[in-house]
């Protein structure tokens, strides 16, 4: 009888279908609740992304959303190519990428590829800055950010298809199909995409500066998700989720070089499951993951083929308990056992870290006082790693007027790499340490039709026992990993957040300006800015919605880089421009939302590495269709 009713009500779609979901703040109807979820909410030293902005960005990858809208830094070698972000100026190895709390970064060489994350395979985006996350399974010095997804009961059947093209032969495809009751949701998303990203560019190397097309430098990238989560009461819920990604890639060669052959395939599998459980005084979360990657290089003209291959298993426990409001105390343990593979190790390499956590918090004179405090400790191998702690404090002196400040004591293991890889592994090399502080306000203020917020921060982290690749002293030709430096990134960021809406009209406007420096710390005194780091960053955007229509306007401004340790040269800055429209179609209660978008407008030559070379001016469409239906008879 299930089954009859399901089939009916599919082969008769356009008898049941409810008004679309508040996920998009052009609907006149939406405006007012879902501003309230602005696209860029900070909150002390959090920051968060959310689906408002997604949908701005469409089938793009993570690392143009964060280049966009966001404190980081980027480093790019340009589309298609190895995309890694570092928070406050501390490298990507020190920045964590993680995937509902489980870190995704590779645990042979630490780093996170943000060019193979599809957008489409996540709901939400959160940033922790500098600071470490004692509830996290891995260590970090630079932050966190964090991606996840969440169940939407009660939503019916959903379907939702898009597809985009731009230049350079740029195509992709996805698809979202899910259902989801008081006690079920099940969801189901795959992508497609391809690039030939052979744009024109001035090759500045070559005599008389000739204007050529970038050679072998496509990528084929598809993906796919499944998710399950239930019910079973008011108490108790779990989830399911699978996620695959794989991608072929040619490399291409800097402008100094020829030609290249280089080519790379990555694959990925990530399976993560949990169980929660609410009660009136504590909260049970139990979770568990196990992700495998695949990496294979190659290089003809050079002779190189490389097979690296990785496994990590992680588990966790944690139990919140609650006493009234303004109590809170938190207690947890966590294992991560890591294996990897590759020619350049001689055997499978493992490494088996275990943690035990508590966090208190605690609101002081009627949530005046907002004060949270903990610590963490680990076992790698049996042998004890350093103590993390954490401590922050939030002080509420006006409705309007809030100051916060926080500190930790963080740490991160040496990469599989920097251990085992020969030549050059060092398995004596010791965890990096850091200490972070910031301190900042929030001023915010809200009207009926009006809000504004501005944000303050400066902040420090002082880093010992860097990680760094250098030549030895018996041969210049081999490079060993040592614990060579100190390293000091300090900087401040000031944010404006300005948002109009009434009737039929929503205006935002947004402003992040950041300073930064980052050197190294000997005998002698303070080296220059670490290279690729640029000072001074800028980035304004304006949104205007009208009915269902929208405008994006963005200026970001990226300063000098150094591409060399003693500053004597740089990258130029620059200024890139990019302009977007969405527009929203519903007939028959399907909604349509075409988007374009063009790219460095002003057509402006710029690298973020040296002899990597990225796009002039170029252009993307997509349009994307959804519907929805609640079948009575499930419900």
């Amino acid at each position: 009888m299930l089954l009859f009713c399901v089939l009916l009500h599919l082969l008769h779609p356009y008898g049941g279908f409810a008004q679309q979901p508040d996920t998009s703040f052009l609907l006149p109807a939406q405006t007012v609740s879902a501003t309230k979820k602005a696209a860029l909410v900070e909150h002390h030293d959090m920051l968060s992304i959310d689906s408002v902005t997604l949908l701005l960005y469409g089938n793009e990858n993570i690392a143009q959303l964060l280049a966009d809208v966001s404190f980081t830094a980027i480093k790019n070698y340009g589309p298609g190519s190895l995309s890694t972000i570092a928070l406050r100026g501390l490298g990507s190895q020190q920045t964590m990428v993680s995937w509902n709390g489980f870190s995704i970064q590779n645990p042979m060489n630490g780093i996170a590829d943000l060019s193979l994350v599809n957008l489409l395979m996540t709901e939400g985006i959160e940033i922790s800055f500098a600071k470490q996350s004692i509830f996290n399974i891995g260590e970090t010095i630079g932050g966190n950010i964090n991606l996840y997804n969440k169940p939407d009961y009660e939503s019916g059947f959903r379907v939702k298809t898009s597809s985009g093209m731009g230049s350079f032969g740029n195509f992709s495809q996805g698809v979202q199909v899910g259902f989801g009751n008081a006690a079920i949701f099940t969801r189901i998303k795959t992508h497609v995409g391809q690039a030939e990203n052979n744009f024109p560019f001035t090759n500045p190397v070559l005599p008389g500066k000739p204007t050529v097309q970038l050679q072998h430098a496509a990528l084929k990238q598809y993906g796919a998700m499944y998710e399950l989560y239930g019910k079973w009461n008011k108490q108790q819920e779990a989830g399911l989720a699978v996620w695959y990604e794989n991608s072929s890639r040619q490399i291409p060669a800097p402008v100094t070089a020829g030609t290249s052959a280089a080519l790379q395939d990555d694959a990925s599998l990530r399976v993560a499951a949990h169980w929660n459980y609410r009660g009136a005084k504590a909260e049970v979360q139990v979770k568990s993951g196990w992700f495998a990657e695949k990496l294979y290089y190659s290089d003809s003209l050079s002779g190189i083929s490389s097979d690296n291959k990785a496994q990590t298993w992680f588990n966790t426990a944690e139990t919140v308990f609650t006493r009234n409001k303004p109590f809170q105390f938190t207690v947890g343990c966590t294992n991560r056992l890591q294996t990897a593979k590759a020619d350049a190790y001689g055997q499978q390499r493992q490494q088996n870290l275990a943690s035990v956590y508590a966090q208190y918090n605690k609101q002081f004179f009627g949530n005046k006082i907002n004060f949270s405090a903990g610590m963490r400790q680990s076992m790698v191998n049996l042998s004890f790693t350093p103590l993390t702690a954490q401590a922050n404090i939030g002080v509420t002196i006006y409705p309007w007027l809030v100051l916060h400040v926080s500190g930790s004591k963080n740490y991160r293991l040496p990469t599989f790499n920097d251990l085992y890889w020969q030549p050059g592994g060092n398995t004596q090399l010791k965890p990096e340490n850091g200490w972070a502080q910031q301190a900042g306000i929030t001023i915010s203020k809200k009207g009926k039709a009006i809000e504004g917020t501005v944000l303050a921060t400066v902040h420090n982290n002082l880093v010992t026992n860097w990680i760094q690749w250098l030549p030895t002293p018996e041969n210049n030709a081999l490079w060993q990993p040592v614990n060579h430096s100190k390293v000091w990134a300090r900087g401040a960021e000031l944010g404006l957040n300005g948002l109009y809406s009434a009737n039929n009209l929503l205006l935002r406007v947004r402003s992040a300006a950041n300073y930064q420096l980052i050197n190294k710390i000997q005998e002698t005194g303070a080296t220059g800015q670490f290279i690729y780091v640029p000072c001074y960053t800028w980035q304004n955007s304006l949104h205007i919605g009208v009915r269902k229509t929208a405008l994006q306007l963005q200026a970001n401004y990226f300063g000098k880089r150094y591409t060399t340790t003693d500053n004597s040269r740089f990258l130029p800055p620059y200024w890139l421009v990019n302009a977007g429209v969405l527009q929203q179609v519903d007939i028959h209660k399907i909604r349509i939302t075409v988007r374009g978008r063009v790219n460095n407008l002003l057509n402006k030559y710029y690298e973020t590495i040296e002899y990597r070379p990225m796009p002039g001016i170029n252009y993307e469409i997509s349009a994307t269709l959804e519907l929805q239906y609640f079948p009575k008879c499930l419900y």
